[in-house]
């Protein structure tokens, strides 16, 4: 726009380059197959770019599912990002983040540290919202796009790295002696436990393993003999595919392999065998929450099975009127006009015999508080497991036992499926049994 003001010409630039409210949503709605980027993961570097502009003025970007599948987000007009331009992710902006990230914090404390390789996790994050591809494929054919150089080269904070120390021998007993009573409790979060100690395994590996996976071979071992390995080897599923296509084998001793094997034939079914008409009588008899606990489930669990099994359940408010004295109380008898069922026995749920999951009952995408994951963190935090992560330290502690074993940081690299030794060697490489020889003072003579 050219005005004149004063006699005077004056030019006002318009900023054309695209809003970050518009990159993110592009980003979020191209096809996997055109830049091969998991819609998880994009979302991930989305949430960074909102940690990075939190501490700028305006309302903080909300997202939404936009289809019933809940595989498509998109984040919603009416936030800070309307009015922020790619352009305007600066140098400055980046400092002005990591000064409020550890604002308050003692630059020579653990904690400005951890608090400092946090910042350089949401940064390295919200860089890959401007990866080559996604430059080339998604934002440069619709808008003018400014170059990020400067943005992408921005150095990480200058923290100390975490190193990792495997937990001592004495403190893991103390979950090892306990894991013939976890299986008896739970086949599920042992499993989980079993799978992410003894091959070290993800927890997306764990609930996507399946039992074909598991097998014998036969090869030679270092001295040329012959001998029979137990593989279990990570494989992609058709609905799932390890991350960075880490796919491979994992060699476990034969006593793991019976173990994992020996849960295959154990029913996961919890729930009493009852007949039809027994559990009609439960539902009306008391409350929803208390029904579910006596059938080891959870109230939206015996909600569904009962849908399942055609049983009608008492509506919502219905015990609330009840200790009111607004009704009278049902004493296991459902009121007129809801069906009696006939008093045939619910059988046990089948399991499934040929090649399956071998988690069962994982509940979902892990992120439920029945998830077997968070029923193993649980379990080990009751213990006095003190660590942030408790499956995937199990994980870390394999690595460690394999490098202290063979004494090669290259051989638990591959069993990991790690990209790179370097990944291996900084966070999962640790000795476990250490030499007891140490330096004595000299004395004089």
């Amino acid at each position: 726009n050219d005005f004149v003001l004063k006699g005077k010409r004056n030019v006002i630039k318009r900023n054309e380059y695209p809003s970050l409210l518009k990159v993110v949503n592009a980003m979020l709605a191209e096809p996997y197959a055109i830049i091969e980027i998991k819609e998880g993961a994009r979302f991930q570097y989305a949430k960074a770019l909102v940690a990075l502009t939190k501490h700028l003025p305006g309302k903080k970007p909300e997202w939404e599912w936009v289809d019933e599948a809940r595989t498509f987000r998109q984040f919603k007009e009416g936030s800070k990002w309307d009015k922020i331009n790619t352009n305007d992710l600066a140098p400055g902006l980046v400092r002005n983040f990591r000064a409020e990230y550890t604002k308050g914090l003692p630059v020579d404390g653990d904690t400005y540290n951890i608090r400092g390789r946090g910042a350089n996790t949401v940064l390295k994050d919200a860089k890959s919202v401007f990866g080559k591809k996604l430059m080339k494929v998604v934002y440069e054919p619709r808008w003018k796009m400014p170059d990020m150089t400067e943005f992408k080269e921005m150095e990480k904070m200058n923290v100390t790295d975490a190193v990792y120390s495997a937990p001592q021998a004495d403190f893991m007993d103390n979950f090892l002696t306990k894991l013939a009573e976890l299986k008896s409790t739970c086949v599920e979060t042992w499993l989980t436990f079993i799978l992410s100690y003894a091959p070290g395994f993800r927890w997306a590996e764990i609930r996507n393993a399946h039992w074909s996976w598991l097998y014998p071979e036969t090869g030679r071992n270092a001295s040329g003999e012959v001998v029979e390995r137990y593989v279990i080897e990570v494989q992609p599923t058709e609905n799932w595919k390890p991350k960075a296509n880490s796919v491979g084998k994992v060699y476990i001793s034969k006593s793991a392999y019976d173990d994992i094997m020996s849960t295959r034939e154990i029913s996961r079914d919890k729930v009493p065998n009852m007949s039809l008409t027994e559990l009609q009588q439960l539902v009306w008899s008391i409350p929803g929450t208390q029904a579910a606990k006596q059938m080891n489930l959870s109230p939206r669990g015996l909600a569904l099975r009962c849908g399942r099994l055609g049983i009608q359940t008492p509506p919502n408010g219905f015990w609330r009127r009840v200790e009111t004295g607004k009704i009278p109380h049902p004493n296991g008898t459902p009121p007129e006009g809801v069906a009696r069922v006939e008093p045939n026995v619910i059988p046990f749920e089948e399991e499934k015999r040929g090649d399956g999951p071998i988690l069962q009952r994982y509940r979902g995408d892990g992120k439920s508080a029945s998830s077997a994951n968070r029923r193993l963190a649980k379990w080990m935090r009751n213990l006095g497991w003190a660590r942030r992560y408790c499956c995937h330290e199990m994980r870390k502690l394999n690595g460690a036992m394999i490098v202290t074993n063979t004494g090669s940081i290259y051989e638990a690299q591959k069993s990991l499926r790690h990209g790179t030794y370097r990944t291996t060697e900084k966070h999962y490489a640790d000795l476990i049994a250490k030499s007891d020889y140490t330096v004595e003072i000299p004395k004089a003579s």
